[in-house]
């Protein structure tokens, strides 16, 4: 694959290698697909699969009062109901590099919850 640089599949003869661990003399051939290149490649090109889930993370801040994170996951678990995907994580620190991060693991919405606000 030119613009990536290198192959995406492969295949050959493997004569030989049956034979290393049976001791005899068999013909084979095989292929690959490398999907782990190809998706990363499809995500490289900002590609979208038609009709996959809204994905939203809740960032949620440590020490949340047992009520209020109970709320939050009676939300989750209901947009879950509806198909959107819904990944609830602790707030750490540096909330600008998680947002990032969440962002390029495609997370489109990012919502935050304090304990010291009324969850909605």
């Amino acid at each position: 694959m030119d613009e990536y640089g290198g192959s995406v599949g492969g295949g050959g003869r493997y004569d030989e290698m049956i034979g290393r661990f049976t001791g005899q003399s068999t013909p084979a051939c095989g292929f690959s697909i490398g999907f782990e290149r190809i998706v990363m490649l499809l995500l490289e090109r900002d590609f979208r699969v038609p009709g996959s889930a809204k994905k939203t993370a809740y960032m949620i801040e440590k020490g949340m009062p047992a009520d209020k994170l109970a709320k939050i996951l009676a939300k989750a678990k209901a947009l879950r109901g509806e198909g959107e995907s819904i990944n609830l994580v602790m707030m750490k620190k540096n909330k600008k590099f998680q947002k990032e991060q969440l962002t390029a693991e495609g997370y489109t919405e990012i919502l935050e919850f304090f304990a010291d606000r009324e969850v909605e």
